[in-house]
This record gives C-alpha cells, sequence and structure tokens, in this order.
C-alpha cells in the first residue's frame, strides 16, 4: 500500500497548495494522488495518527540504529 504521510509532507502539502492553488499540481509534485492531498489541505492541523505513526516510526528506527541519518535527512528533506 501506499505509505503514510508525515507530518513535514503535511506541511509541505499546504505550502505547495498555497503557492500553486491547485491540489492535483501538489499531487504531481509529491508523488501522491490528488485524493489524498485534497483531503489533507481540508485539515487544519496535522491529524494525531500520523504524528504518533511518524513518531513511532523515528523511535523504531534509532532503536535499530541502521540508516538513522537517511531516513532524518529523508524527512528533513520532505519539510525544505
Amino acid at each position: 500500500g501506499a505509505t503514510r504521510v508525515t507530518p513535514a509532507e503535511f506541511a509541505e502539502m499546504h505550502r505547495l497548495y498555497n503557492e500553486l492553488g491547485n491540489a492535483a499540481e501538489v499531487a504531481r509534485k509529491m508523488g501522491r494522488s490528488a485524493s489524498t492531498v485534497r483531503r489533507y489541505i481540508k485539515m487544519q492541523d496535522c491529524p494525531a495518527l500520523v504524528r504518533h505513526t511518524t513518531k513511532e516510526l523515528l523511535e523504531r528506527n534509532n532503536r535499530q540504529g541502521a540508516g538513522n541519518s537517511d531516513f532524518q535527512l529523508s524527512l528533513i528533506h520532505i519539510s525544505e
């Protein structure tokens, strides 16, 4: 299935939507479906499930140790 939307992606969706004004264009730039972008654009705040899931992934990744910096860099890149 599709990967979950991260808090950084949520913020990026809103930033791009404010810049572009078009959910379909945001979806193309982010590699997400337009329906996913529209659903998250309607939300004012990042959903608790997204925040919790990302925190859980970071904690699991920190425990495993391998690839930690790559994972964090990918989150940082998404938010830039």
